[in-house]
């Protein structure tokens, strides 16, 4: 399923699994929620955009660098498992492997992939339950990689 997100910069589209469904009236703050089927783990795998204005900033890397101290800040045992450097819809971006804590209590995996077009800071994030990213961590790359922006 194509998934397309009007932006003031543009259209960006991706493909999302055929089992997967968006919601049609996301959080302030989110241009796409995407959730997965439950798993065994009772926590839903899901992909959700946010697009940001970073035109106060130096660049990707002093936005990532901000990015990383927020999320340091505020998610519980935060972990910075894996930082580079990747090309997404035709524009130099990050994509970061970490780990945090939900409730206190349940292990996630978060992978996001980021990249600025136009002074927009564009965030792509998948959260899955530790045990089952091995599972889908397939399905976030391939979102991912289907990246495109008109």
């Amino acid at each position: 399923m194509r998934a397309e997100v009007p932006l003031t910069v543009g259209t960006l589209s991706l493909e999302l699994p055929t089992t997967w469904q968006t919601l049609d009236d996301p959080p302030a703050g989110v241009a796409l929620l995407a959730l997965a089927p439950t798993t065994s783990s009772g926590i839903r795998p899901n992909l959700v955009l946010t697009v940001d204005d970073v035109s106060g900033t130096a660049g990707l890397r002093d936005w990532q660098q901000g990015s990383d101290r927020l999320m340091a800040g505020t998610l519980s045992g935060y972990l910075l498992l894996d930082l580079e450097r990747v090309m997404l819809a035709g524009a130099d971006g990050v994509r970061r492997l970490a780990h945090h804590v939900v409730d206190h209590r349940a292990s996630v995996t978060m992978e996001q992939w980021a990249f600025i077009h136009a002074d927009r800071g564009l965030t792509l994030t998948g959260t899955v339950a530790t045990p089952d990213y091995p599972a889908v961590a397939s399905d976030l790359r391939a979102c991912a990689e289907s990246l495109e922006l008109r």
